[in-house]
């Protein structure tokens, strides 16, 4: 019995930190193939946006230079609210602990989060409310 538990520990402790993703890892450009938009609350009057949301972000580029620039390149036919996340473009990113942070040392990276997910050799960017499948390349 001791050593089954000591077995499970072991496996959990290695698929835990087994998922953690690394800077070189991220480096590059990666493209949204599938999204999973979860709002909870979503009154139907809010179908607009969510449906503009998930035509904005498919096949969206998010690229993670190793300078520690980022650039985001969205769909030509995206909905008007999207043009907001062009702010985001030549803006400073940084990973800790499976979480990116984009902004400048003067806002404290707070512009905006990604956390990000492997689930079954996937790799997942998690907005809130969204989970963006991405592949890289």
């Amino acid at each position: 019995m001791k050593n089954i538990i000591t077995l499970l520990i072991l496996t959990f402790i290695s698929t835990s930190f087994g998922q953690n993703i690394k800077k070189p890892e991220l480096i590059g450009k990666w493209t949204t193939k599938n999204i999973t938009i979860d709002f909870k609350d979503a009154k139907p009057k809010s179908q607009k946006v969510i449906e503009g949301l998930k035509k904005g972000f498919l096949n969206s580029e998010f690229d993670f230079k190793e300078n520690g620039k980022f650039y985001l390149k969205l769909p030509n036919d995206r909905a008007a609210f999207m043009e907001e996340l062009a702010s985001l473009n030549d803006k400073n990113w940084k990973l800790k602990n499976n979480q990116i942070k984009l902004g400048t040392d003067e806002n404290n990276f707070n512009l905006m989060f990604i956390k990000i997910k492997k689930i079954n050799g996937k790799v997942f960017f998690v907005i809130p409310g969204m989970k963006l499948e991405m592949v890289k390349g």
